[in-house]
């Protein structure tokens, strides 16, 4: 799937947005800006048993070792950490978790990454570093509440998390070192229960955003209905759901209308934090093995679904090429048993339904998935 979603593109078509767009996305971004500076200055935690907690503790390299060098020796390590906590990574298939951020309705992927990041920009501004990603979730509604593992939405399915293993204990580092010096000053320190709580979380908030806008975008344009948050803030929001709405009303129209090529409909899907969706579907670089091509895939199906709903011909007739690598990908997935590795019947029959409705719509021959 990296090949397909993260491929670069020569073309920048893009089709017109509203003006009123930025309107929109501005009010969005002052809204994750309020919640995520709430939620970075207050007190709350999560179970000690939370699985980013485990996690951390796992990781025991000495936080005085200089800096480079810790991150070097984390680096080493993921591959074993993963595997640990049974996280999905290009040596190991990991498995399905039950809502550890997205609550009971909620099958989750948490997929293990170690792309490089600059251990020296996550020192400087380690509160802001967004370690732990969303690649996918199935909510629609805009009101960011925390992925905390609460029943906070109508909505349930799959959805996919990439932990970035170096930059998350790196992350941590700064934090008990600011811990320590705390103590120095005769302070309790924090733990790292109230860590998870009140950095990463709210940094996940970032592509959850994002993700929940372009569930908003693929539901308009499918005609499924948007879902409902269960539960409020302890302080007010604007809600710029009608805004957002009205502008991908226009764009969803004019893809109607106009014959559009797959990149051009995602790139012309103005997004909040992420500029636009076709950014947004870029997969963490990781080694494309077999172990790791389950959740890849299931976390990027419902964008192909949409792909091939939305476009001329379901992209016969401006991406026959893709079309045609994306059917043999799922025809390989199918033979050599990368479906098998998802254990819950009921997502591997729905994931089963989804395919046999993209073999009919492309007119595919019988795709061998039972």
């Amino acid at each position: 799937m990296q090949l397909f979603f993260n491929k670069i593109h020569q073309s920048n078509k893009v089709l017109p947005r509203p003006a009123s767009w930025n309107y929109a996305k501005a009010g969005l971004r002052r809204n994750i800006s309020t919640v995520v500076g709430y939620y970075q200055n207050k007190g709350f935690a999560v179970k000690s048993n939370h699985f980013l907690v485990r996690l951390i503790n796992i990781v025991s390299v000495d936080h005085s070792l200089h800096l480079e060098r810790f991150y070097e020796i984390v680096n080493a390590k993921t591959n074993r950490l993963s595997m640990n906590m049974k996280m999905t990574s290009s040596v190991y298939s990991g498995q399905l978790f039950d809502g550890i951020f997205y609550g009971p309705k909620t099958k989750e992927i948490i997929i293990a990454d170690d792309e490089y990041i600059s251990p020296y920009e996550i020192e400087k501004n380690w509160k802001n570093i967004q370690s732990v990603k969303v690649l996918d979730h199935p909510r629609s509604e805009l009101n960011l509440l925390l992925p905390n593992g609460k029943d906070s939405s109508t909505e349930g399915g799959i959805a996919s998390i990439v932990v970035n293993i170096p930059a998350l204990a790196t992350q941590y580092r700064q934090f008990a070192i600011e811990q320590h010096e705390r103590m120095g000053h005769g302070e309790s320190p924090s733990t790292t229960a109230l860590f998870v709580h009140r950095y990463v979380l709210p940094n996940m908030l970032y592509t959850h955003q994002d993700i929940a806008l372009f569930n908003r975008f693929n539901n308009m344009a499918i005609g499924k209905p948007m879902s409902a948050g269960l539960g409020d803030h302890p302080f007010f929001l604007i809600d710029y759901s009608k805004q957002v709405d009205d502008v991908y009303r226009d764009i969803v129209r004019r893809m109607e209308s106009i014959d559009t090529d797959f990149w051009t409909m995602l790139r012309s899907i103005p997004l909040s934090n992420t500029d636009t969706a076709l950014e947004l579907m870029r997969l963490p670089e990781v080694a494309p093995t077999r172990q790791v091509a389950w959740a890849e895939f299931l976390s990027r199906l419902k964008c192909i679904l949409f792909l091939i709903t939305s476009a001329p011909e379901h992209g016969r007739k401006l991406n026959g090429n893709d079309v045609n690598y994306l059917l043999r990908r799922i025809t390989n997935y199918t033979l050599d048993g990368t479906f098998r590795q998802i254990t819950h019947n009921e997502i591997y029959e729905d994931i089963v339904r989804m395919i046999r409705s993209i073999a009919e719509m492309t007119s595919a021959p019988s795709i061998p998935i039972r």
